[in-house]
């Protein structure tokens, strides 16, 4: 008997012996190495790990088998396809070809104002006269001059078909018909110029001048004519959207200060890359019977960049990301809340495009998305 616990105290003290004595956490922390440290925190990563994923197994298997639970209120909705459109949203301008400040072509006093601002005129209309400073006297006096050598050229002209008359007397006639009539035009033409006309039609925005004023061509403006009715918005769009946005893309137009919109077609396309702002210019006709839009409005243009005739679409709210980057949203299952992880697409207002992870006929938990977990039990309400 004696001999059996000597045995086994000498196994005992033996053991003791053999096996290093384990430093407690605060020891290694205050005596140990840089490498015992790192070692340290690796087994204790792994510990963690692996107890994270027992626990969320026991987590899940805790919430199917117990019955006790409160269920979460949830409302869901059934994923469809739909129809998709993204818009990108550009600053613009609105802008006419026709909106145009007259100057005179004749040197002169404003002997008549013809028009009132805001009248509507038509292409040719006059506006104003200018004193001609007696140019139509001297086009009278012109005039007789030319009547007379017309006469005797075409007397010229005939004696001269039947040989009657010699041909230093037809040229001479001729000559003198020729060089009175381009006189003749070019004071005619002169003259006209003192009636400033309306190169278009459209409406007389501002009357600059006075009658009276003493008025010189390329110096004194005389009025400001706008065609309302050929008017277009105008945008400069970044050149990522060159293969995109093409003529007759669809557009939305917001003119923001008069709280009006409306539905349009790209009609024009640059394909030059401005070099500065890199981008390339894009107009949209406006509608004539739009009212109260002017040149010179601030303008956001919307135009349709990317279209999806089968779209999932869910709002933006029920999809959520994981310490990962994963992105997810939750779906109803069996009274159960589903964990499904989503690839998501464009955002257009509160939509965002779920490009897989989704199918149709899928009911995704909208209300109370935030708060459930994987496998809690849920009651739908409407």
């Amino acid at each position: 008997m004696k001999k059996t616990i000597y045995l086994s105290v000498g196994i005992f003290l033996l053991n003791a012996c053999g096996e290093p004595k384990k430093q407690t956490l605060e020891q290694l922390i205050e005596k140990g190495s840089l490498e015992q440290l790192q070692e340290k925190r690796k087994e204790l990563v792994i510990e963690m790990g692996n107890n994270s994923q027992d626990l969320s197994k026991i987590n899940q298997a805790i919430t199917i088998l117990d019955t006790t639970q409160k269920k979460a209120l949830v409302s869901v909705f059934e994923a469809k396809s739909t129809l998709f459109e993204h818009y990108t949203s550009v600053q613009a301008t609105v802008k006419t070809d026709q909106n145009m400040v007259l100057m005179p072509e004749f040197n002169g006093k404003v002997q008549k104002i013809l028009v009132k601002e805001g009248e509507t005129v038509q292409k040719g209309q006059i506006l104003a006269v200018i004193d001609d400073g007696g140019l139509k006297e001297q086009l009278e006096v012109l005039r007789s001059q030319f009547l007379l050598s017309k006469t005797l050229f075409e007397r010229q002209e005939r004696l001269w078909k039947q040989n009657i008359g010699s041909e230093i007397a037809y040229l001479q006639a001729k000559t003198a018909y020729k060089s009175q009539l381009k006189s003749k035009e070019q004071l005619e033409s002169k003259l006209d110029k003192t009636r400033v006309r309306a190169p278009f039609s459209g409406v007389v925005d501002h009357v600059i001048i006075e009658e009276g004023n003493l008025v010189t061509p390329g110096q004194s403006p005389l009025f400001r004519i706008i065609n309302f009715r050929n008017m277009f918005v105008h945008a400069s769009v970044p050149e990522n959207y060159l293969t995109t946005i093409n003529k007759n893309t669809k557009v939305t137009v917001e003119i923001p200060v008069l709280n009006l919109e409306f539905e349009a077609r790209v009609t024009k396309k640059g394909n030059n890359i401005n070099t500065e702002n890199r981008s390339f210019r894009v107009e949209v006709k406006v509608p004539d019977n739009l009212e109260k839009i002017s040149p010179n409005l601030n303008a956001k243009m919307l135009l349709n960049d990317y279209s999806n005739a089968n779209a999932l679409l869910v709002p933006q709210s029920v999809v959520s990301e994981n310490a990962s980057n994963q992105e997810y949203v939750f779906i109803a299952n069996d009274n159960r809340a589903q964990q499904v992880f989503v690839e998501t697409g464009r955002t257009q207002g509160k939509w965002i495009e779920i490009v897989s992870g989704l199918k149709p006929g899928m009911r995704v938990i909208e209300e109370g998305a935030r708060f459930v977990r994987d496998q809690q039990p849920i009651k739908i309400i409407e």
